[in-house]
């Protein structure tokens, strides 16, 4: 055989090596940590080809705590995840049954890119006893569903896109046209904010799978890793 072909051949094995290592455990790592997030509980289907979901709630006050009620963002059948407000604090938690004797609110489950960022801003920054109703507000910029919407005690948007992080704001009326407070803002790690979600959607063994599976990509990343470090430095002297 030719030193060319022998060459090509090595060429080819060592690209083919690499393109299915190329670091295995960095990616595992990776995949662990996303199938791990609550995101995965989270229903984040388009409805109607549209990237945002505008559904009914239900909301009820307890003193000074505030908990809304949403039985469309959970995957599966009666499932109901409740956010409790307290001093502008915002937490999630799965309840076992739906409220009863609530009043109307509004959840605005934003699934993928791109939120009205005038409407946002605006959301953002509304203050306790501003005269505006809901439906008014969504007149007045926000692109707000096409149905019919009714005077509700709370607005509540909730922004899935991200897969790490997520954004949740609430708003809150003291009657139909008066805020009662300014706006609740959460924002932050899925791992963190939604801890409390059971895993349901999620499997521990597909977990405990793909940390098996460490077996195999280290011992595969230990010995390609010469090559991994002379494919780097090739990519660096081509990017000079």
């Amino acid at each position: 055989m030719a030193i060319w072909q022998r060459v090509r051949i090595f060429s080819l094995s060592l690209i083919l090596m690499l393109g299915v290592s190329a670091c295995l455990t960095t990616r595992n790592t990776k995949d662990i940590e996303e199938y791990k997030s609550p995101i995965n509980e989270l229903d984040r289907r388009f409805v109607n080809g549209q990237i945002a979901v505008f559904h009914e709630a239900q909301m009820r006050r307890i003193n000074d705590t505030v908990e809304l009620q949403f039985s469309h963002v959970l995957i599966g059948r009666d499932r109901y995840l409740n956010a409790t407000i307290q001093k502008n604090e915002i937490r999630f938690f799965e309840a076992d049954t739906p409220m009863q004797g609530g009043e109307r609110a509004y959840l605005w489950q934003q699934n993928a890119c791109c939120i009205d960022e005038a409407a946002h801003r605006k959301l953002l920054f509304l203050k306790a006893g501003e005269e505006l109703s809901l439906p008014d507000f969504l007149r007045q910029g926000w692109n707000g569903p096409t149905t019919e919407v009714k005077p509700a005690a709370a607005l509540f948007v909730l922004d899935t896109t991200n897969v790490y992080t997520l954004s949740a704001m609430a708003v809150l009326w003291q009657d139909e046209k008066t805020l009662l407070k300014d706006t609740a803002v959460a924002v932050g790690d899925y791992n963190v904010l939604m801890h409390d979600i059971p895993w349901k959607q999620r499997s521990r063994v597909k977990l405990a799978l793909l940390y098996a599976f460490y077996g195999v990509s280290v011992p595969v990343d230990i010995v390609t890793s010469p090559f991994q470090l002379l494919a780097l430095w090739l990519y660096g002297k081509g990017m000079r």
